[in-house]
Formats: structure tokens, C-alpha cells, sequence
């Protein structure tokens, strides 16, 4: 996943891609708490954690579960989907 514009115009264009149009943005997400207040059971179920839980098993283990909840009510940050789109052909 590139991390900004810049670094995906560098990806694509040594692919040999010529960039016609490309722009950044963010949209909300309008995430859903169970009923004991837990977002990460609704995270898992979206796929916005596509492939972490091959690393942490935020699935299976309780205790990490609960850091997770944890961190993310301290942290008290919106949850956003970020995204860069791009027009461009094969050079």
C-alpha cells in the first residue's frame, strides 16, 4: 500500500505508467459498537483488518482483543478511509 501520492506515482511510473489524473482523500466510516461498546468484532467482520489476525490473532486471544479496545478508546480517533485514484495507461 503506498503511503502517499507521490510514492504511488513513483510505483506506477517506473511500471511504465503515464499519469493522466491522480488525487488523495478520506472518508468517514460510520463504525457500529456492539452492545458492550467493542468496535473490534465489527472490524473483523468488515475486512478492514484484512490479514492482521495472521499476525495478531485479535480473533482468538482475549487479552489482545481487549489492549486492542483498549488503545483504540484511548486513542479516540474517527475511523477513516483513505484512498488515492489515479487515471493513467501503459506506456
Amino acid at each position: 500500500f503506498p503511503k502517499d501520492e507521490k510514492t504511488l506515482a513513483a510505483m506506477l511510473e517506473s511500471n511504465s505508467f503515464k499519469i493522466e489524473f491522480m488525487r488523495s482523500g478520506s472518508l468517514g466510516i460510520n463504525a457500529r459498537f456492539d452492545e458492550k461498546g467493542r468496535i473490534l468484532p465489527w472490524l473483523l467482520r468488515t475486512g478492514i483488518l484484512a490479514g492482521f489476525d495472521t499476525v495478531l490473532p485479535l480473533s482468538s486471544d482475549p487479552a489482545l482483543a481487549e489492549a486492542f479496545e483498549a488503545f483504540y478508546r484511548e486513542a479516540d480517533m474517527p475511523l477513516e478511509h483513505s484512498y488515492i485514484e489515479f487515471c493513467g495507461r501503459k506506456i
